[in-house]
């Protein structure tokens, strides 16, 4: 079992729990104290992640004694157990700052403003512990949202652009990293059902080939094979499908595999046949999401051989051509960079901004 892993998963789930008391609760503790905990503790608190946030803020404010989340110890349901959660005292003295800080309010919607009118917040505490600015009294007011909701379409489109990678994103990560092909599944039919960029279409159903194919899942496997090789039968993924024991298209022709490629000939200083190989498979790869990686590897190559302008016309074909990804972004913060320290090489600080 990877740890590291294992903990940046337990990390990240226990900051987007979709409530925000559980967010406050569970991921405070879990900042505190991962780093104590053995593999043991850690598959149990994994445990306790993946149970639904009403029947965990129950138990913990002890409102439903007949639930409980999870089996303290599976391999010896009446031994001890030294985890946190087990610890009456931990436990209590958890639930005392969160009432000190929220007070004791119900379960319900809108708790921050039930809990102004409730007895969990005192009026003379607020009174005394807070001056309220003009400033803070403007964002209680609807009107003060409802001002941010974007209404200009080019921002509308760019934001539906950045939900649409994000979803890309999230299905790659956990696809390869955390190996949960249930979430990378949702993660790919939610892009397909969001009208995705045409580039972001392919990928997106081989993925889905591929993890129903791992789920076993034989039905929708096929659907996604027949679709790959009816529709896209001159590309990439259809020669895959069609030939699935050719070890060179499977596995040397892959984007990945050239990508990690080309950057291994960048980290080896080859920079003139990082120019040449980022500009072959930026074209073969024009309509898949890999292509600005490609972009962003020429230019760092460029900018280790030729002059600063055509370091920074290269930086801004990435943010131009491809603002809304992750490459564009990190463009952007080296150009930023340049303008600020004109007179400093930083082809090698762009490397770190970029790769860390």
């Amino acid at each position: 079992m990877n740890i590291d892993n294992l903990k940046k998963k337990i990390l990240y789930r226990s900051e987007h729990r979709g409530t925000k008391e559980m967010d406050l609760l569970l991921s405070n503790f879990v900042k505190k104290y991962i780093n104590s905990l053995n593999e043991r503790e850690l598959c149990e608190l994994e445990s306790l992640l993946n149970t639904d946030d009403e029947i965990l803020y129950k138990w913990y404010l002890n409102q439903d004694k007949n639930t409980t989340p999870f089996v303290k110890n599976r391999s010896n349901p009446g031994a001890a157990s030294t985890f946190y959660f087990y610890n009456p005292t931990t436990v209590a003295y958890g639930k005392q700052e969160f009432e000190q800080i929220y007070g004791d309010r119900k379960n319900n919607d809108n708790w921050r403003w039930s809990s102004l009118k409730s007895n969990g917040f005192k009026s003379n505490n607020i009174a005394n512990n807070a001056i309220v600015s003009n400033d803070s009294l403007e964002t209680l007011q609807p009107d003060y949202y409802i001002s941010k909701i974007p209404k200009d379409a080019v921002v509308i489109d760019s934001l539906v652009t950045d939900r649409n990678y994000a979803y890309y994103q999230l299905g790659l990560i956990y696809k390869e990293k955390f190996k949960e092909y249930k979430l990378s599944k949702t993660k790919f039919e939610n892009l397909l059902d969001n009208n995705p960029e045409e580039k972001l279409i392919l990928p997106s159903k081989y993925n889905l080939y591929k993890i129903n194919e791992l789920l076993n899942e034989g039905s929708q496997m096929a659907f996604y094979k027949e679709d790959i090789i009816k529709n896209y039968p001159d590309s990439r993924y259809a020669k895959i499908l069609l030939n699935p024991d050719d070890a060179n298209i499977t596995d040397k022709e892959s984007p990945e595999y050239l990508y990690a490629q080309t950057f291994k000939l960048l980290d080896e200083q080859k920079f003139e046949e990082v120019i040449e190989k980022s500009d072959q498979y930026s074209a073969n790869f024009s309509d898949e999401p890999i292509q600005p990686k490609f972009e962003l590897l020429k230019a760092l190559a460029i900018g280790k051989i030729k002059s600063k302008e055509d370091y920074k016309k290269a930086l801004e074909f990435v943010v131009v051509n491809y603002g809304n990804t992750e490459e564009g972004k990190r463009a952007k913060s080296i150009l930023a960079l340049l303008i600020k320290y004109s007179t400093r090489d930083l082809s090698s600080e762009s490397e770190v901004l970029i790769w860390t």
